[in-house]
């Protein structure tokens, strides 16, 4: 073997540990990591201390240390984004539109709690039981869906769809990804309504992203991130 071989293969050997290891972390790791927070947060009876805040803040920055871990994986591979289908065209033409969307997200968080509370603020939402409540969790809830319809159409439609499939069949890899979607999602996801919802929504995304032909991720984060935003206007 020559040199050039050598290093070819070495530099092969370490772009599939990367692959593997990132995969590892944002379809095995961080879902576990989630149930454990989320588990304590929904029921702090069985010890832990129910936080809103602090269970949101740590899942924001869960999602950006996953993202990273996935654009590292890329780079090592030096495949580009393009790779998991993602073009950032779309968000730069309609910026003007999504800043009209996110001000009137805006004005929906801050009227909301009022119109449907008054003064009596519930301790949970009637919706979802981790969703946000009063005005200043629901104008936070705007970042957090945005970076939810981002960080999870990358991890688990994206990179997961794209990488798996170098591993086992395009089926194997659809239902591990949403299988992972699902528990990531935490307890909640052991609550029938929203299991069906977390499973179905998984399968469309998943199937989308594959007939698309992982060419418009774009388009999943933008309906991802709009159907979590719904929750700013919900009881």
């Amino acid at each position: 073997m020559n040199d050039n071989t050598e290093v070819q293969s070495s530099a092969n050997w370490r772009t599939s540990t990367m692959t593997v290891l990132a995969l590892a972390t944002v379809l095995v790791g961080y879902p576990a990591f989630r149930m454990i927070v989320a588990y304590f947060d929904m029921f702090p009876e069985r010890g832990g201390v129910s936080n809103w805040w602090a269970l949101w803040g740590v899942m924001l920055v869960g999602h950006w240390l996953c993202v990273a871990v996935v654009f590292s994986a890329i780079a090592s591979e030096r495949a580009g984004l393009e790779s998991i289908g993602l073009k950032f065209g779309v968000f730069v033409r309609g910026r003007l539109l999504f800043l009209a969307l996110l001000l009137a997200a805006l004005g929906i968080a801050i009227y909301v709690p009022g119109y449907f509370y008054g003064d009596a603020l519930p301790g949970q939402m009637e919706s979802h039981p981790l969703g946000p409540v009063d005005s200043a969790q629901r104008v936070f809830w705007i970042p957090m869906a945005i970076t939810a319809g981002f960080a999870e159409e990358v991890i688990f439609r994206g990179y997961a769809l794209t990488r798996l499939r170098r591993f086992v069949g395009a089926p194997l890899a659809v239902a591990i990804g949403v299988a992972s979607f699902a528990l990531m999602h935490g307890p909640s996801a052991f609550i029938p309504q929203f299991a069906a919802l977390y499973i179905v929504s998984g399968l469309l995304f998943s199937a989308a992203f594959l007939i698309l032909k992982s060419r418009r991720l774009e388009m999943l984060i933008i309906a991802h991130a709009a159907l979590d935003l719904v929750l700013i206007a919900a009881p």
